[in-house]
């Protein structure tokens, strides 16, 4: 199965190799530091023939949460997960009051032959 935290976080191993935490989960209220937290939304295998499906496809929310409104760090996530691989489907900007932090969230989705899938991570 096509594990897209994973593939998600290689992509963005640019950013974690500077010091910029990249994990999966939600809010971690004891990280006020800029960080990205990845939060797997859904998974399906697709392309069916002869009782058995060809690709799969999955999708993750990648959040931004920094104390600043990250613009230049949220396109650096949009540009190297679609270099990737990953297509880009939506995104959404919000400021929590009860944080005090600014949150990016982008959504994408993944899809990789089933005999691709598992040469998949030796990309990036």
């Amino acid at each position: 199965m096509l594990d897209v935290i994973n593939e998600a976080s290689i992509a963005l191993l640019q950013i974690s190799g500077r010091g910029i935490p990249v994990r999966e989960g939600w809010y971690d209220p004891d990280i006020t530091d800029t960080h990205i937290s990845l939060w797997p939304l859904s998974y399906a295998e697709d392309d069916h023939s002869d009782d058995d499906s060809e690709s799969e496809t999955a999708t993750v929310q990648v959040n931004i949460w920094s104390l600043v409104d990250e613009v230049a760090l949220a396109a650096e996530v949009l540009a190297l997960m679609k270099a990737y691989g990953f297509d880009f489907l939506e995104s959404n900007n919000a400021y929590e009051d009860d944080t005090e932090l600014y949150v990016k969230q982008l959504r994408f989705s993944l899809t990789v032959e089933k005999n691709n899938a598992a040469n998949q991570a030796e990309k990036g």
